[in-house]
């Protein structure tokens, strides 16, 4: 061939090689410059054609094409992350534009980086075409002969770099195809986090990861709450979103050949963890567009994250208590609506116990030894109770102090039996002292008890086993009762009672009678106001009908103003009939502890003017003890007002001496019990004795109620009695009786 057709047949080779690129799909560029290194490299005899693409700011360079003659070895796997520091000279010609023809390698000086990275390779000529972009390098293209030089004519070398040109643009296809396909893969994973469920989000992290990873031909991509301890120490020490690690960092997932990246996967707050990427490539890593998919996967990630936190927080607040970490009433009617879809196991058939538990008199330690120390007694309760089930079980805290447990049982035979000895150990358990801080609370529970095939719903479970506490709790406490109908009963006698007492409150059914106190010469010397019921159907009812459940119930606290505003009234009454005398009322101490007890009484002897002398309030003993602290301070004010007080019910407390020294009384009242049976009983007889004493030393009066016969009258006489009230004198009487009484009694005041 001669020399003019040798290079009309390069040049139509040529034309035909920039033809198929015009016409080849982005899908086909691969192909297609494989196909045209190789019809290159025949015609110039080669030994092998390639292509080098070089990373940002051309740090580093990668074999990403290569075609080879037959007998030649491919090296393009041993050409990867080849650095670039030292080709300064090519650089800048391939940044100019032009291209790097070498006729013979042996004619470059001998100590030169060119000749050194070279000859060891056996090349003998080449040429190297750059592959320009706009404003940029994106690698270049080459030929290399290894058996003889060749002398490069300046016609080939134009047209190679025309090759060149037509290869950057398709190569610059393929990039930009590939980042708009990563764009909207990145996009539609983006709208998937969005919009997706917290319970798949772990498949969903490593389902997007791997379609990124199949794109982008990663070796490695993967995501890890808990990076190897290397990774977390580079996280704290560097602080940035994105760094590259040394392989040798991660030899778990990178090879010395490979290059690897950590993403950190952060929110404002919290650390999550990091995403690992491995490449065989580090001009990957320096690929902007990647760098900024994989930091916006991690911000995904992160805020997935983030978002399921809250909501696993949100529905632990929803379904857990705080303070215990138990589930609460919520869950636990999940997990029973639950069971009670089980085919074996309905509420009709199943065989098990639900426990309503109350921790008794609770609120008089925490009120006593302070919220911390009631809160770490709850969260032992808990912990007491959790021991003692099984894994198919469930306790939750309902509210203050209560708890409900659910006890299963797979043994039909046996089953009451089972569960009624498991229910007597979490009895006995809470029974137990509790050694807190120091401090050693005895405490107990009452328990109500309903078997789960007494109820046809979770709820009516609930109803009842919480009437089941109720009886077990009006039976004294520190009891188990168990569910029978007769309790459903009461309960609705209760209810009833509730709701009629609140009637009787708005629509003013009480009455206040007045019962005579009575010194040694028979005469009246005071009164004392005791409430009736005035019912619309039953008639007149005696406070031994209502007043305990108006105290469970609190609407004691209504009740006492009706009383205390009908004995103010009778004040006048008795003073415009000529009487002077102090009137005595009982007070709950639950009307204590509303706010503002205190100036509601001195405002109400305000506005019907009545001297605060003439005003005696009554406490019962037993009564104080559940808040000694907010009762003596509303003591210690009224009787600064001038409002006195008598102590009721003498002698039945825990800690008489204490409160007789520490609180403001002015009167003892021996209770009726030891006035019934000092005649019987020689101890009664003793203490009657004791108290006089004791009152006689602290200049207390004392009125001895209850006093029916003429020989109790006459043995407390003997003791030094001044004061006496009972039935024996005369009994409680309507106001307009009591004044005809007292008028009788000749102690009217002029």
């Amino acid at each position: 061939m001669s020399e003019t057709e040798h290079r009309l047949s390069f040049a139509r080779m040529i034309a035909r090689i920039s033809a198929r690129f015009v016409a080849t799909k982005v899908t086909e560029i691969d192909q297609t410059i494989i196909e045209s290194l190789a019809k290159i490299g025949s015609f110039f005899h080669a030994d092998r054609s390639y292509i080098f693409e070089f990373s940002d700011h051309l740090e580093f360079a990668d074999n990403t094409y290569e075609w080879c003659a037959d007998g030649i070895q491919p090296v393009i796997q041993d050409l990867k992350n080849i650095p670039m520091t030292g080709f300064d000279t090519w650089i800048e010609s391939w940044y100019a534009g032009h291209s790097i023809p070498i006729a013979d390698v042996l004619e470059l000086p001998e100590h030169s980086p060119e000749r050194a990275l070279l000859e060891p390779q056996g090349i003998r000529a080449l040429i190297m075409v750059p592959l320009p972009s706009e404003n940029s390098l994106l690698g270049m293209f080459g030929i290399d002969l290894t058996k003889q030089p060749y002398r490069w004519p300046q016609e080939q070398v134009t047209l190679l770099q025309v090759v060149g040109e037509i290869i950057a643009g398709a190569i610059q296809r393929k990039y930009s195809n590939d980042s708009h396909r990563l764009r909207e893969l990145v996009a539609k994973l983006a709208v998937r986090f969005i919009n997706l469920p917290t319970d798949s989000v772990d498949k969903t992290i490593t389902s997007s990861l791997n379609q990124i990873s199949e794109l982008l031909d990663f070796s490695v991509l993967e995501f890890l709450h808990e990076p190897p301890a290397a990774v977390t120490k580079l996280i704290e020490e560097k602080q940035r979103k994105v760094f590259r690690v040394a392989p040798e960092k991660l030899p778990e997932y990178a090879t010395e050949q490979s290059s690897a990246l950590v993403v950190r996967v952060q929110s404002l707050a919290k650390n999550y963890g990091a995403i690992i990427a491995v490449h065989g490539s580090q001009r990957l890593f320096r690929d902007a567009r990647i760098l900024e998919s994989l930091v916006l996967i991690a911000d995904l990630i992160a805020g997935t994250l983030a978002r399921k936190e809250t909501e696993q927080q949100v529905e632990r607040l929803a379904y857990f208590d705080e303070l215990t970490g138990l589930p609460n009433r919520a869950m636990f009617v999940r997990y029973l609506t639950n069971f009670s879809e089980e085919p074996s196991s309905s509420l009709g058939i199943g065989h098990g116990a639900m426990l309503f538990l109350d921790l008794d008199h609770f609120k008089r330690s925490n009120d006593n030894l302070g919220r911390e120390f009631g809160d770490r007694v709850l969260i032992e309760t808990a912990e007491r109770i959790r021991q003692l089930l099984e894994p198919n079980e469930l306790v939750a805290r309902l509210a203050g102090d209560q708890f409900l447990v659910c006890l299963r049982s797979h043994h039909a035979d046996k089953a009451d039996f089972e569960i009624a000895r498991r229910i007597e150990s979490i009895y006995q358990a809470l029974n137990e002292p509790y050694r807190i801080a120091g401090h050693v609370y005895h405490g107990s529970v009452s328990v109500g008890v309903i078997y789960l095939n007494q109820a046809n719903s979770v709820e009516e479970l609930l109803t009842l086993s919480e009437m089941a506490l109720h009886a077990a709790k009006a039976k004294g406490r520190n009891l188990v009762e168990y569910y029978q109908p007769q309790i459903q009963a009461d309960a609705i006698a209760r209810a009833a009672l509730y709701d009629e007492l609140r009637d009787a409150i708005d629509e003013g059914q009480f009455v206040v009678y007045f019962q005579p106190q009575m010194n040694g010469l028979g005469e009246v010397v005071g009164c004392e106001a005791l409430v009736r019921w005035q019912h619309p159907y039953r008639g007149l009812l005696s406070p031994s009908e209502f007043i305990e459940f108006a105290e469970e119930t609190k609407l004691i606290v209504g009740i006492g103003r009706c009383v205390l505003d009908a004995a103010c009234n009778a004040i006048h009454e008795l003073e415009a009939h000529g009487f002077d005398y102090p009137v005595s009322v009982n007070i709950s101490v639950e009307q204590m502890y509303e706010d503002g007890f205190v100036a509601e009484v001195i405002a109400l002897l305000a506005a019907k003017q009545i001297p605060p002398q003439r005003l005696c309030i009554e406490l019962t003993e037993s009564s104080m003890i559940k808040d000694t602290q907010t009762v003596t301070e509303c003591m210690h004010a009224l009787r600064a007002a001038g409002v006195s007080f008598s102590l009721d019910d003498f002698g039945t407390g825990y800690s008489s001496l204490a409160y007789l020294k520490s609180l403001p009384i002015q009167e003892i009242k021996l209770d009726l019990r030891f006035v019934r049976d000092m005649l019987k009983h020689t101890q009664d007889a003793a203490i009657a004795k004791l108290v006089f004493a004791l009152a006689r030393e602290l200049d207390m009066d004392v009125i001895a109620e209850g006093v029916e016969t003429q020989e109790q009258y006459e043995f407390l006489r003997q003791l030094g009695c001044k004061y006496y009230q009972g039935y024996l004198f005369a009994r409680a009487l309507p106001l307009a009786d009591f004044i005809a009484f007292s008028r009788s009694n000749g102690t009217e005041s002029v």
